[in-house]
C-alpha cells in the first residue's frame, strides 16, 4: 500500500485545523489543570487525542508535545495542538495548532493554523510560504531596531532600543507573523528556552521568506543581556561533532545545499557568529531534525528570528551590550 506523501499532509492538515476550530467553536473545552504535566490543561489533552488520530490515521508518525511518539511512517509530523493553551484557557485570541512535516533529516513544511480568526500560515520547502493562500514575500530594505515591533517571550530585563514590543504568548504565532511581515523579530527571552513543537512548524515558514536565525546561549545576567558559549553544530542524534564553531575572532563559513539566509549565534557578548550564506536549510537539518530526537526529549533553547539579516545584527549587537 501506497504511505503519504507531503500533499496528503497539506490536504490533511486543513481538515484537521478545521475540525479543532468546530472543537473551540463549540465551547466545551475543559481547561482544568491535567496534573499530569507541568502546564497542561485537559483541553490540550483533548484537541492532541483529536489531531494524533487523524494524522495517525493517514499513515503518519507524530511526536507531540502533550503525547509524545505515535504512529509508524515515512514522514514525522511533529505536534503542539494548542500553542498558547494559556491564552486559550482564559479567552485570549492567541493561540494556534502547529504541525511540522520531517523526512529523515529534512524539514519539509510548517503549517500553523491561528485557532482564534482562522489563520492559516503555511510554507513548503524551496516553495515558498503563504497566508491564506496569498504568497508571503520577504523585507525590501532594512529594519531599523529603533523603529521595529517586537515579540517578546519571557521577560529581557532591560530595554534596548525597540520601538514596541508585544508578548502575545504564543511563539508558533508570533515567528509567524515574522514571516508574513505582521512583526520585525522575536526573541525568548524566557528562562526555559523553547522546544522543537514550539517552533519547528513556524520556522518552516518563516526560513522560506528568507528570515534570519539566531540559536541564544544561555545569558551571563538576565538584566544585561549578555551572551555566552561558542555556537556548535551537532552531527548525528545529539553526538559532539563540531562542524562550525566561532573563535572570537574570524567566522566560519559553512557549505551545504542551497538556501540564501543565514544561521548565527552570538558569543561572547561581542556580537560574533558563526555564518552561513549557503546552506540554511542544511544547517537547520543539523542543528534540529540530525538531533532533534533528543531535544523533543527535553532540549530547549532560545531563538531570534528576524525579518532581515541587518535587523538580526542589530538585535545581536544590543543584545550583547551590558
Amino acid at each position: 500500500m501506497k504511505g503519504p506523501t507531503p500533499s496528503d499532509f497539506l490536504s490533511l492538515s486543513s481538515e484537521i485545523a478545521s475540525g479543532v476550530r468546530e472543537i473551540f467553536a463549540a465551547k466545551e473545552l475543559n481547561w482544568a489543570m491535567t496534573g499530569e504535566k507541568d502546564g497542561q490543561h485537559i483541553g490540550d489533552v483533548t484537541v492532541d487525542d483529536y489531531v494524533i488520530e487523524r494524522l495517525v490515521g493517514g499513515g503518519f508518525s507524530t511526536f507531540s508535545e502533550e503525547s509524545g511518539w505515535h504512529g509508524e511512517g515515512r514522514y514525522l509530523v511533529v505536534v503542539d495542538p494548542v500553542d498558547g493553551s494559556t491564552n486559550a484557557s482564559r479567552g485570549l485570541p492567541s493561540f494556534a495548532l502547529s504541525l511540522a512535516l520531517v523526512e529523515g533529516e529534512e524539514l519539509l513544511a510548517g503549517r500553523v493554523f491561528d485557532l482564534s480568526n482562522g489563520d492559516l500560515y503555511s510554507a513548503e520547502s524551496g516553495k515558498g510560504a503563504s497566508l491564506n493562500n496569498q504568497l508571503l514575500k520577504g523585507a525590501t530594505g532594512e529594519i531599523l531596531l529603533s523603529n521595529a515591533i517586537l515579540a517578546l517571550n519571557g521577560f529581557p530585563g532591560r530595554y534596548y532600543g525597540w520601538r514596541q514590543y508585544r508578548a502575545l504568548g504564543s511563539a508558533a504565532l508570533e515567528i509567524s507573523m515574522v514571516a508574513a511581515g505582521k512583526i520585525d523579530a522575536f526573541v525568548d527571552h524566557s528562562e526555559s528556552g523553547l522546544a522543537p513543537w514550539d517552533y519547528l512548524g513556524a520556522l518552516a515558514i518563516a526560513r522560506e521568506v528568507g528570515c534570519s536565525f539566531a540559536w541564544l546561549s544561555d545569558y551571563q545576567s538576565q538584566s544585561q543581556g549578555q551572551v555566552q558559549s561558542p555556537f556548535k553544530f551537532e552531527d548525528g542524534f545529539g553526538g559532539g561533532g563540531v562542524v562550525g564553531e566561532y573563535d572570537g575572532e574570524s567566522s566560519a563559513n559553512l557549505e551545504g545545499d542551497g538556501g540564501d539566509q543565514r544561521f548565527v549565534e552570538a558569543v561572547g557578548g561581542s556580537g560574533g557568529r558563526v555564518e552561513c550564506n549557503s546552506a540554511p536549510a542544511n544547517l537547520l537539518e543539523v542543528e534540529i531534525t540530525n538531533s532533534f530526537r533528543v531535544a523533543l526529549s527535553g532540549g530547549r533553547r532560545r531563538l531570534l528570528v528576524a525579518r532581515t539579516d541587518q535587523l538580526l545584527d542589530e538585535l545581536l549587537s544590543a543584545l550583547g551590550r551590558p
